[in-house]
């Protein structure tokens, strides 16, 4: 059996602002009235080439991407183009901190230089939160020039979520605090104020339950403030289209990625192509690499012409960490003939001349068409080896059933759902992002209030975080009130680790560079380190990754901070309703039982769970 995805294309037409040939959700995107816009298409369809063309007729563009991967490569993008573009992350932030300088304020100066000139700043959602929830103290101190703040984005003519289908369940909170706050703005002035775009590769209708008729829950958002809208797909090939992707043939491999390299990898590599190789699993491609590099060696493909991506390579110093020789990074040269990658590659990262691959099936329906969609951009045609995993998802089955030519169109249909969203809790999360607001720029919180009042009847955002704050500062009992407000301020913490990576470890193999890990993935799959720690928190290894990993997983535990100081212990994914009766248990004959009460409501409602890391759960 061999599926043939058709080769499809999206219709040209002109922008009346710039003479360029926009497609027409492109031009919606640029032109819809409605604060916020939804805007689902397929992958390649020119959804940042839209902003693109508004930075560069004068518009401030605010470019927000899930991974640093993508952040190049947009970045890159405007560069060549000769668009102004500055892009905001941590290793930005450390290097300003380094030259003696602020990087709040370095920031401000760069908005208002592009909001004169017209471009765009590309960051993640995590420096974003960073800059805006994070790290307070640093704001309020005093300097001659003000420190960037949450208004100073009301300059931007837009603000834009690219990839919105693929962020972590707490950035959706985040997404939807940025909803609601530019639902306040426009209120306040909405000539003038800047819209909102969501994009995703799947349909526009992913967020649609947000938006609900006379919906009177905390941070709703009225149906008439969004326009969701697909971009039109057609499945010819003629000169009124823009073609995205060639034909694209899909054959069920047998095995695991290493069989399907052995069994497949000569036809592209043979003939001179490129071949992309995304694993569902860092550990699995990590594990692999011995005898990945054999059987490269054996058609002729130098380690130096392999590249890795995947969150740890690409904080090294060029070199994969495993001692293989191959190349790392975020970006591949025209050099690299095997690209080796992880998920981080899916969102949007364009590899050039790319008409092979070999994909794990990915963790949904959603993420296996991102990856296919890597391959055979443009007007060419593509293969792809899908694997067959011993527990194979419904959405590969799905897939691996089918025989013959189909649309894209068809397959979205086949697939769905492509991905499954808790929207309450997004909505839950982004409550607690206002209040976090109200605690650390309260005047311009106080301010946004009004204008709140103004959109709707529903209740005003940060409620529930906030009365667990009055309530704690309110407790008599001082070690009491300090334990709650320890938990408290915990809560923010994680609220700011939009991934879920914390708690770190910084880590060092053989001479490679000190990078930091999640430290639950160096716990599971990582033996201990040669020297554990010198004093400065590094567990250091002689040898390159490879040697280190683990055979088998190792089971950890996980300790949870309750909000009265209790700890509770589970495995590494923990149980939340475990979690919350221990809470609910431990507040039966407590003074402050209605405290704790609504804290495991809110534990429940937003999925936050907080680490407490004074009792080790380290093997070190």
């Amino acid at each position: 059996m061999m599926l043939t995805i058709r080769a499809h294309g999206v219709p040209r037409c002109p922008d009346d602002a710039s003479g360029a040939a926009l497609s027409p959700a492109q031009h919606r995107l640029l032109t819809d009235p409605a604060p916020i816009r939804v805007c689902g298409a397929p992958t390649g369809s020119g959804k940042t080439y839209a902003f693109l063309q508004a930075a560069r007729r004068g518009e401030l563009v605010l470019f927000v991407v899930p991974t640093q991967a993508l952040a190049g490569d947009i970045e890159m993008s405007a560069h060549n183009q000769g668009i102004p573009v500055a892009r905001w992350d941590g290793a930005q932030s450390a290097q300003l901190r380094a030259n003696g300088l602020e990087p709040w304020i370095e920031r401000k100066l760069e908005l208002e230089h592009l909001k004169q000139n017209g471009g765009m700043v590309v960051t993640t959602p995590e420096t974003l939160s960073a800059i805006l929830l994070g790290r307070p103290q640093r704001q309020k101190e005093p300097h001659a020039r003000a420190p960037l703040t949450l208004d100073d984005f009301q300059q931007a003519r837009h603000i834009v979520f690219d990839e919105a289908h693929t962020l972590t369940e707490r950035a959706f909170g985040l997404l939807h605090f940025w909803a609601v706050l530019v639902l306040c703005w426009h209120r306040r002035d909405p000539a003038h104020e800047p819209k909102l775009s969501l994009l995703s590769a799947t349909h526009s209708n992913l967020f649609a339950g947000w938006c609900k008729p006379d919906d009177k829950e905390e941070s709703a958002i009225p149906p008439d403030a969004a326009a969701f809208f697909d971009e039109t797909v057609e499945s010819e090939r003629g000169d009124t289209l823009r073609l995205l992707h060639g034909d694209v043939q899909i054959e069920i491999g047998v095995g695991d990625i290493l069989s399907c390299v052995r069994q497949y990898a000569s036809e592209p590599l043979m003939q001179g192509h490129r071949l992309l190789i995304l694993y569902d699993s860092l550990k699995k491609l990590v594990g692999d690499v011995n005898a990945l590099q054999d059987e490269f060696a054996k058609l002729g493909v130098q380690p130096d012409e392999c590249f890795m991506i995947n969150g740890q390579d690409r904080k090294s110093d060029g070199r994969a960490l495993d001692g293989s020789g191959f190349e790392a990074g975020l970006i591949p040269e025209e050099k690299h003939r095997v690209i080796l990658a992880t998920s981080c590659i899916e969102a949007g990262v364009n590899i050039k001349d790319l008409r092979y691959a070999i994909l794990d099936p990915g963790h949904d329906a959603a993420a296996l068409l991102q990856r296919i969609g890597r391959v055979a951009r443009g007007g060419v045609n593509g293969k792809i080896w899908l694997t067959c995993p011993d527990h194979q998802p419904s959405h590969g089955l799905r897939l691996a059933q089918l025989d013959g030519a189909y649309t894209i169109g068809e397959i979205f249909q086949v697939l769905a759902p492509l991905r499954t969203l808790r929207l309450d809790r997004a909505r839950q999360l982004g409550s607690a992002y206002w209040s976090m607001l109200k605690r650390e720029q309260r005047s311009i919180y106080e301010g946004l209030l009004k204008a709140h009042g103004t959109l709707s009847a529903a209740k005003a955002p940060g409620g529930w975080l906030n009365r667990l704050h009055a309530q704690a500062a309110a407790v008599t009992n001082r070690r009491d009130r300090d334990q709650y407000m320890k938990w408290l301020q915990a809560v923010d913490r994680e609220l700011l680790d939009l991934r879920g990576f914390a708690p770190s470890v910084r880590i060092q193999f053989a001479d490679y560079p000190v990078i930091e890990y999640a430290r639950d993935w160096a716990l599971k799959y990582l033996e201990m380190p040669d020297i554990p720690d010198e004093g400065d928190g590094v567990w250091r290894y002689r040898h390159p990754r490879n040697v280190y990993l683990r055979v088998q997983p190792r089971s950890v535990d996980v300790n949870l901070l309750c909000p009265d100081g209790n700890v509770f212990i589970d495995r590494y994914y923990p149980d939340l309703q475990k979690y919350v009766a221990s809470i609910k248990h431990h507040a039966k004959g407590c003074h402050n039982k209605q405290f704790l009460r609504e804290a495991a409501d809110f534990i429940l409602a937003t999925g936050i769970l907080v680490r407490e890391d004074t009792v080790a759960d380290s093997i070190i």
